[in-house]
């Protein structure tokens, strides 16, 4: 799955806060094998400039499901972790917030791609406008 937030300074003191406790409340969804985003543990730091929009003014977020999931168990967990992440963003000053649970919405970039979904196993990542 894939959190974009645009309208937000990734460097701010809000959005970071934001993405940290994101990440802890998707981290706990059933379901869920990891989070991955900028500044979070176990998130390269090599890869900290792909969590962030080309302009500056957003950044991502991936949260990768554990595989062997049915359909439903899937459907449960990704229902979950967009209510999760649209109520930890609530509060950013003008954000907005994208919710997307295909793989498709990865990245257009394969070095991005690479970098965004395989720390968290999401190997079926394919390209994305972002």
């Amino acid at each position: 799955m894939l959190v974009l937030v645009r309208g937000v300074d990734p460097a701010a003191a809000e959005t970071t806060d934001a993405v940290a406790g994101l990440a802890r409340t998707a981290g706990s969804v059933p379901g869920v094998l990891g989070v991955q985003g900028p500044g979070l543990p176990g998130t390269p730091p090599s890869a900290a400039a792909t969590f962030q929009a080309r302009d500056g003014r957003g950044v991502a977020v991936v949260v990768a499901l554990r595989p062997g999931l049915d359909s439903e168990a899937q459907a449960t967990a990704a229902d979950e972790v967009e209510q999760r992440a649209r109520e930890s963003l609530r509060g950013l000053d003008g954000a907005t917030v994208r919710v997307a649970s295909s793989p498709q919405w990865c990245t257009r970039s394969p070095a991005r791609s690479r970098a965004i979904c395989a720390p968290v196993r999401a190997s079926r990542c394919r390209s994305a406008s972002w």
